[in-house]
């Protein structure tokens, strides 16, 4: 069994800012372990063989095909108790997070990453230390952009990078199909 995950991942612009927070926080620590991974918001994690994939994929397409485009906002720092310093977004942005991961929870798959506070990472595995000082280097970050799909990404154990297979875009059909009922 493979270890998958379905996530948004941010514009170029949200990405760059996060990249450069994480290349700060490198040159005040040194080396930690997730200081090249890319930023990313976890919706679900899961594991599942490949013969159960086609379907996953497919169940993922149609809710993704069902949502609207978010528009998100990440503007605060947090310190979490197992060593991670993340964005956390706004309290409206959260609620909408929270509606997309619930809608997620309907993929034929048991879900791991329930409950989980949307986050987007800037370091992990730090010591208290550490997050001290990630917290008195990185004291403000204002990301906003708009999700407009999710991806499908698989884990590659030799790595433990997470790789994408697959990019399911929102389409908000749900929405389209009652403006649409309306107009008749």
């Amino acid at each position: 069994m493979a270890v998958y995950s379905i996530a948004i991942i941010p514009d170029a612009d949200a990405t760059n800012k996060v990249v450069a927070k994480k290349k700060q926080l490198k040159e005040a620590i040194g080396w930690y372990n997730t200081v090249n991974t890319l930023p990313y918001i976890t919706i679900s994690v899961f594991e599942t063989n490949e013969q159960a994939l086609p379907d996953i994929q497919k169940a993922a397409s149609m809710i993704a095909a069902r949502q609207p485009d978010i528009k998100l906002r990440f503007n605060k720092l947090m310190k979490f108790d197992h060593g991670a310093f993340c964005i956390v977004p706004d309290e409206e942005s959260e609620e909408k997070l929270r509606k997309l991961m619930a809608d997620f929870q309907q993929l034929p798959v048991t879900n791991t990453a329930i409950n989980r506070l949307p986050h987007i990472t800037i370091g992990n595995g730090l010591s208290d230390k550490e997050l001290h000082i990630a917290a008195q280097l990185i004291t403000d970050i204002n990301l906003k952009f708009e999700a407009d799909s999710i991806v499908l990404r698989k884990l590659d154990a030799e790595t433990t990078q997470f790789e994408a297979l697959e990019e399911f875009p929102f389409r908000n059909r749900h929405l389209q199909q009652i403006v649409q009922q309306s107009l008749f």
